[in-house]
């Protein structure tokens, strides 16, 4: 089945997820795992997706390998994206890919994972959480308005790494109004970041593919920042 849109079934998946870290030994190490290390993390990772990955895999395996690197406790946020990025480069470089040819997939899989690991491991979580509280709910209209504000930015057309961006705005966006409640957010963050995808065109690529892809990629994206959000 191919994912929808909003990645919920992706998030499913996820949630599902029952493994053992293959490094967990190496508790409270204060480096970077090697390569050897996170090729070994990768592979187990790997036997989750049956040898085919989908777009929405790309949150997914980056999650899992936060999990997986979170016995690393004390390395620095910056070397456990790197660290991500290489798990996730093992993955989409040693499976095979759905729906699209391998020569078209794998360069914009790989160009558009890291800008993803940075928003999944962020610095930090408060990162997500803006000062502003407006009572109420956002209306469509307004959820427009904030939209075009941040299309016009995009002077150089649409990127690939952009799409990091607008998630991680449409996730702040909808921490700005207090009444809304988990699900909610969820659903406004999507329409906010589906208004902008709808809006704007990526260079050299087609739009066929490359809206449904950038809808899949960012839904799943949201479900697994909004409920890191939950638990922090």
């Amino acid at each position: 089945m191919f994912l929808d849109h909003q990645g919920n079934d992706c998030h499913e998946q996820l949630l599902a997820y029952e493994f053992d870290n293959p490094m967990s030994p190496n508790h409270n190490v204060t480096i970077r795992p090697t390569d050897k290390e996170l090729d070994l993390i990768a592979r187990d990772i790997k036997k989750f997706f049956d040898d085919k990955i989908q777009w929405c895999d790309i949150p997914i395996i980056t999650k899992l390998a936060s999990h997986y690197l979170d016995d690393f406790s004390h390395i620095t946020t910056e070397s456990k994206q790197d660290s991500a990025t290489h798990i996730l480069f093992y993955v989409i470089e040693n499976t095979a890919t759905s729906n699209l040819p391998e020569t078209f997939f794998s360069p914009l899989f790989k160009n558009m994972a890291p800008h993803f690991v940075n928003i999944i491991i962020p610095e930090s979580l408060n990162e997500y959480i803006t000062p502003v509280k407006i009572n109420g709910k956002p209306t469509d209209k307004l959820i427009e308005e904030y939209a075009n504000d941040i299309i016009e930015t995009f002077e150089d057309g649409f990127q690939w790494k952009d799409l990091a961006t607008i998630t991680k705005l449409g996730v702040m966006f909808t921490y700005q109004f207090k009444d809304l409640q988990l699900e909610e957010k969820k659903v406004n963050a999507k329409k906010f970041i589906n208004y902008v995808i709808d809006s704007t065109e990526a260079k050299n690529l087609p739009e066929y593919y490359v809206d449904s892809i950038f809808k899949i990629v960012s839904g799943a994206t949201v479900e697994i920042i909004i409920d890191q959000l939950l638990i922090k």
